[in-house]
């Protein structure tokens, strides 16, 4: 038998926590938070995951999430379903989640109700459901950006997007997005994470909140150097044919 626990909290007290329980073949899972605001009771069977059947348990200030996974020579194996499936109901990002025996990591129109579940929006059905547009705030400029002693040239476009629900204020935000050049995306190294991304890579278009170029071009610089903190130079600098990244 063995057993260990983790605070996923910063501080002293376990606000957020985990704990593992193994006996033989059997292993059990207790996650909790407090301070939760979110409500919801239900049971998810997953044939092939570490908790192989999940119960979850959250009330305001509560939330409990308990799972296990019996041996595959337990007869318990024989009565979970051919598929992934839970039974839940939540409540939490003003809308409510009733799903009676759906498919946790698929979805399909041709699937009965009970399988897609039934999802309702508090904050649609009282303010109205949320309209995004984008129109252009002013004519695109082009810029340059100086780095590793080369000029980087792109074009920067000025955007501003309106949510507005019928019942409701509406929420405006303007930014500025800029698009480097084919061959001018600022270089960095590839993460290295499979064999495609290990050689150099470029950072090619980003956003910024705010009408200001300058500021938009020092926040896709500093973004490429911390790339570069992370994942390394580049082999070569200076505009030249790259893949595109954001």
């Amino acid at each position: 038998m063995r057993f260990h626990w983790h605070n996923e909290s910063n501080g002293r007290i376990p606000w957020h926590g985990r704990a593992w329980l193994y006996v033989r073949d059997w292993r059990f899972h207790w996650e909790w938070v407090l301070l939760s605001i979110r409500f919801a009771i239900g049971i998810t069977f997953e044939r092939f995951d570490d908790d192989r059947i999940l119960m979850t348990f959250c009330v305001p200030g509560f939330s409990l999430y308990f799972g296990f996974s019996p041996p595959f020579t337990s007869r318990i194996t024989t009565w979970l379903p051919e598929d992934d499936r839970e039974c839940r109901i939540a409540i939490h990002d003003w809308a409510v989640w009733v799903n009676p025996w759906s498919k946790p990591n698929e979805w399909s129109r041709k699937d009965p109700w009970w399988v897609r579940g039934l999802t309702f929006h508090i904050d649609d059905f009282i303010l109205g459901r949320t309209k995004c547009s984008s129109s252009e705030v002013k004519p695109p400029v082009r810029v340059v950006i100086d780095l590793d002693g080369h000029q980087y040239h792109g074009t920067a476009k000025f955007e501003r997007a309106t949510w507005k629900r019928p019942r409701w204020f509406a929420k405006v935000r303007e930014s500025v997005w800029i698009d480097m050049d084919h061959g001018h995306g600022l270089p960095h190294s590839g993460k290295g994470e499979n064999s495609w991304d290990c050689g150099d890579d470029a950072l090619c278009g980003w956003g910024n909140n705010g009408l200001s170029v300058g500021e938009a071009i020092g926040v896709g610089i500093s973004k490429v150097l911390k790339y570069r903190e992370r994942y390394g130079r580049p082999f070569t600098v200076g505009p030249r044919e790259t893949k595109a990244a954001q």
